[in-house]
């Protein structure tokens, strides 16, 4: 994912798949319920799930009744916050669920990069949680949302002690698409954008203007605004590098030394190793290519696990020192305060 993308670049989810594991034999072996979504304005939408048994308690997703152009309406622009508000439901149903465990696995085709050792970044669990509800017959639904946080915090192996930017951006795991202005509840600072172009930067921007993030003691839109612009829709990753800059924090990666040493003051250099929440920038020949925050960085191997996103909002393996050496690309990070 560039910087600049262009519309065909949407990544839309595919046919999810869902796994109920129950506590004992439900009165029916087939059935459909909903996977539904409510948006900041109170608007519903619902994807009808037909589920069959597998073996023992166990269901899966064996269809999907009325398609899936639902879900996949959650990443156009205006409809991204859907996402935030997940229930399971039943609408008329006669049949009782006793749910022990649910698996709801958001799929999606070859997002960029490379999935980190052990997952495919392209398929998010984000439900994988023990539920330990009955979801009644007849109209009846409960909310997904705790569960959903708790999941992806454990995909990505986000402690609850972490920094709040981290656990914020670890909560949108899975999800795709932008909202502008007044489509969300965010106000001033919209999620991400009403443009399709630009957003690697503006995802990244968006969680530290939003969580308030420091840098060298000021908010990084301090920082911004000394650099001549606002971390509020942002159009560039150029910005990112400059205001990060302007503030002494921003450390490009000597591979020759296999130390990240500071742009302005190379005696730092050796003396500084990534964390998480820390900003990652990606530039080519061309300049400034696309932006990324820190998960996790690996000293031995050199290279790190990032939040990359919006199209879908996942995790990425970059292999920092391995692409220095054998691409054109060149890595810089920008240091936060936490």
């Amino acid at each position: 994912m560039g910087d600049k993308k262009k519309i065909s670049h949407v990544s839309y989810p595919k046919e999810p798949h869902l796994v109920l594991t129950m506590s004992r034999q439900p009165e029916h072996n087939n059935f459909t319920r909903y996977l539904s979504f409510k948006n900041h304005f109170g608007v519903w939408k619902r994807l009808a799930i037909a589920f069959e048994k597998k073996r023992d308690l166990i269901w899966e997703s064996s269809g999907f009744p009325k398609g899936i152009g639902v879900l996949r309406s959650f990443a156009d622009t205006g409809n991204r916050n859907y996402w935030d508000s997940m229930f399971l439901e039943n609408r008329g149903g006669r049949t009782a669920l006793p749910i022990k465990h649910l698996l709801i696995e958001m799929v999606y085709d070859n997002p960029p990069g490379q999935s980190p050792i052990g997952i495919n970044h392209g398929q998010i669990p984000i439900v994988d949680a023990d539920i330990n509800k009955t979801l009644r017959s007849g109209r009846h639904y409960f909310s997904l949302n705790n569960y959903a946080r708790i999941s992806r915090y454990k995909w990505a192996g986000v402690k609850k002690t972490a920094p709040w930017l981290v656990r914020r951006v670890a909560r949108d795991l899975g999800k795709s698409g932008s909202d502008g202005e007044r489509q969300d509840r965010y106000g001033k600072n919209p999620k991400y954008n009403a443009k399709v172009s630009h957003l690697c930067s503006e995802f990244a921007s968006w969680y530290y203007y939003e969580c308030k993030t420091k840098v060298a003691g000021h908010s990084l839109e301090y920082w911004s605004e000394k650099a001549g612009h606002s971390l509020r829709d942002v159009v560039a990753t150029q910005q990112m590098h400059d205001a990060f800059r302007k503030a002494k924090r921003l450390y490009y990666y000597k591979n020759t030394d296999r130390t990240w040493c500071n742009v302005e003051d190379l005696a730092k250099c050796n003396r500084y190793t990534p964390k998480a929440g820390d900003y990652l920038e990606r530039r080519g020949p061309a300049g400034a290519e696309h932006s990324m925050i820190m998960l996790r960085w690996d000293n031995t191997k050199k290279e790190a696990i990032v939040f990359n996103g919006p199209w879908p909002v996942t995790l990425r393996r970059v292999r920092v020192e391995h692409e220095e050496k054998n691409t054109d690309s060149n890595y810089f990070v920008g240091r936060v305060d936490f």
